[in-house]
């Protein structure tokens, strides 16, 4: 078999999701860079099952088509995926379920939402019969390796479908559907999955596709329904996806500033409704015109009961708060994915290609999914087991074995969402409480106001007094410093800019011996201090891309003294001729305005957090703690806090960027995706 040439088929199969069409089109791309013949499976595993009936086998190559690695570019297919003219028209591939297709036809997809090539649930396929026909059908077009990109129950579907596929093979060979050459051709099926949720419901993995694009839809919805609530002073409720899993309520929480969140692993107290009203009439008395609750469709109580919105709005009827309610939806499913899903798709793509490659008899299937920060290869039959003993813990009432199993993010999102919530009296202080300044320096980025807002909260709810310093270092010199109160940082978790002012002015006299070396010197200054980056360039040493960054363009204004984007536009419009012409855009400082996006503000919160805790463990002696001033880093996906005199040690000033591009593999992933390698 090594011998052949592989033939390789991507299908999408349950719900729909942002970023599917990335990862399709990645697969496609990198299936034909690895000299595959590539096909994709319309309508899920319902399309595996009908297969292509009896018509012709083969796509028919565009007759003007380039070829990659002796393959055509272009099947003539790519309009009438792009249009879904599935069932009707003159498309000769109207009736046909298994499409072979090129890197051309291909072209575009990524930025759109949904699944292009369609998907379905498949009854037929849960079936022995319905899983020989697709094996039939798998054969009957050459096909030995299959990517799949879905939820939970289409990962395990096809991993059924590897496991019987010996089975299958013989039982079709002994009635005569294969010959034996097919039935030793064809003795082993590779299979590489992808997880694609917008739930995030998947324990092995910290982020699935689709995920952060419905968190965006979300938090828009929130951002519009949070005006007209504060215009009326109501108080809405709004019913979020999630019938396991809180993750899209407890990060939309986050990064809206909810007031209360229902989630399944996380049962509010028994006392629920007094709980619920108690602090939504504290937000009242602290001056707040609106009240937003945010709800996973499974909510349940402490005995597995229901929590649903309307439960939930009769609530704070009862507060005589004018209470909408609100449920978005399908909402959450749908429009173009964000570059988070983009880019998270095309990553693990690239690495289901390269583990089916790799894939030999006697292997576990994988599915690819992020750990630390990193694409990681996860056997799809220990992963899919992992993941079903969370409702099962659930359903037993053992709602901590529950969040241990969702990470530690999101009990660091509990924890979070706890500290930007109103403070209730009795709740314990800290017995040595602390007077914290709060800046920011250099230039805006997104996120910056939720990391303020959040440190804020979590020094009132310790007792300790934070400061507001207005416009960085120079507001701190002329003394512009303001006590925060609780309400005034209330609007800040999706504002962009800085509200609380900034620049970046910095002392021009031996800066290195400001602040932190200064210390040996003058009393004053030996106290603790730490640095939250934040930075839309991605270019602070030990640090591995934090949401609060951006990474580096591929061509950016200072990446050659040449060969600048405006002169490579006028060669692009030179070399076009009649074909096309070009156009040169600096997006320049649009990349620091406009919201932050939800997961900009969510981190922003929890490093926020992890800051004022070490504030809170470092402050005292001045000797007694290490290191004496400290920037938060995140490094293989954890949070570390690093000395600033090691930064600096790790610091390319010349180039304003760290010693290490830990992205730097990327570049040969551009490469091989934007088709400028063996073309």
């Amino acid at each position: 078999m090594s011998d052949q040439k592989r033939s390789v088929a991507i299908l999408t199969s349950g719900g729909d999701c942002a970023g599917m069409n990335a990862a399709v089109a990645t697969a496609v791309k990198m299936a034909l860079y690895r000299g595959c013949n590539t096909y994709v499976v319309r309508e899920g595993y319902e399309g595996l099952v009908k297969g292509n009936g009896d018509a012709e086998l083969g796509g028919q190559a565009d007759a003007n088509a380039k070829y990659l690695n002796d393959i055509p570019l272009s099947y003539n297919c790519g309009d009438f995926f792009r249009l879904g003219d599935f069932d009707g028209g003159d498309s000769s591939l109207s009736h046909r379920y298994i499409v072979q297709i090129g890197w051309d036809d291909v072209r575009g997809w990524s930025q759109m939402g949904g699944t292009l090539i369609g998907t379905a649930r498949c009854k037929e396929f849960r079936e022995r019969e319905g899983r020989r026909k697709a094996a039939y059908n798998l054969i009957r077009n050459g096909i030995d390796s299959l990517v799949v990109c879905g939820g939970d129950g289409s990962l395990t579907g096809a991993d059924i479908l590897r496991t019987e596929w010996p089975e299958l093979v013989a039982e079709l060979r002994d009635i005569g559907k294969i010959t034996d050459k097919q039935a030793e051709r064809f003795i082993h099926l590779h299979i590489a999955g992808l997880v694609g949720s917008i739930d995030n419901d998947l324990t092995c993995t910290e982020l699935t596709i689709g995920a952060s694009t419905a968190l965006q839809r979300i938090c828009e919805s929130l951002n519009s329904i949070s005006s007209t609530a504060s215009s009326h002073s109501r108080a809405f409720v709004v019913e979020v996806m999630g019938r396991h899993c809180g993750w899209l309520a407890l990060m939309a929480g986050i990064a809206s500033g909810a007031d209360y969140v229902f989630i399944p692993e996380r049962p509010p107290p028994d006392d629920w409704r007094h709980d619920l009203k108690e602090k939504l009439l504290k937000t009242r008395e602290q001056g707040k015109r609106k009240s937003i609750v945010v709800v996973a469709e499974g909510a349940i109580d402490c005995e597995l009961e229901p929590i649903t919105s309307d439960m939930v709005a009769t609530e704070l009827r009862d507060l005589h708060l004018d209470t909408r309610v609100t449920t978005l939806g399908h909402t959450q499913r749908g429009g173009s994915p964000d570059a988070n899903d983009r880019i998270l798709a095309t990553l693990q793509a690239i690495d289901a290609l390269e583990a089916l490659m790799e894939d030999a008899p006697g292997k576990p299937s994988y599915i690819i999914g992020i750990t630390q920060g990193r694409v990681k290869r996860l056997p799809l039959r220990e992963s899919i087991a992992h993941n079903n003993l969370l409702p099962e813990a659930i359903k037993e009432k053992r709602f901590s074995d529950a969040m241990k199993l969702r990470g530690k993010e999101f009990h660091d999102g509990i924890k979070t969402f706890l500290y930007n919530s109103i403070q209730m009296d009795g709740e314990a202080l800290s017995d040595e409480p602390l007077t914290i300044g709060i800046m920011h320096v250099g230039a805006p980025a997104g996120g910056i106001n939720a990391a303020a807002r959040t440190a804020v909260r979590f020094c009132l709810h310790h007792g300790h007094t934070p400061l507001l310093i207005q416009n960085g270092f120079k507001g701190l010199i002329k003394g512009q410093i303001d006590k925060a109160k609780w309400l005034r940082v209330d609007s800040w978790a999706s504002s962009g800019g800085s509200e609380l002012g900034i620049n970046r002015l910095l002392p021009d006299t031996d800066f290195s011996g400001i602040l932190s070396e200064a210390r040996h010197n003058y009393a004053p200054f030996r106290i603790p201090m730490i640095v939250l980056p934040a930075t839309l360039s991605n270019n602070l040493p030990l640090n591995e891309g934090i949401t609060l960054t951006r990474m580096d363009e591929d061509l950016n204004e200072k990446a050659s003294s040449v060969y600048k984007a405006s002169f490579i536009s006028d060669i692009f419009g030179k070399e076009g001729g009649e074909i096309f012409d070009s156009r040169y855009e600096r997006l320049s400082h649009q990349l620091q305005g406009d919201t932050p996006s939800p997961l900009d503000r969510v981190e922003a919160s929890r490093l926020a957090v992890k800051c004022c805790e070490f504030l809170e463990k470092h402050a005292g002696s001045a000797c007694a703690w290490d290191p004496p001033s400290a920037m938060i880093t995140i490094r293989q996906g954890e949070i570390q806090i690093t000395p600033v005199a090691q930064m600096v040690e790790h610091a390319d000033f010349a180039y304003r960027r760290g010693d290490e591009k830990w992205w730097s593999a990327c570049e040969q992933y551009v490469d091989i995706i934007s088709g400028r390698l063996s073309i």
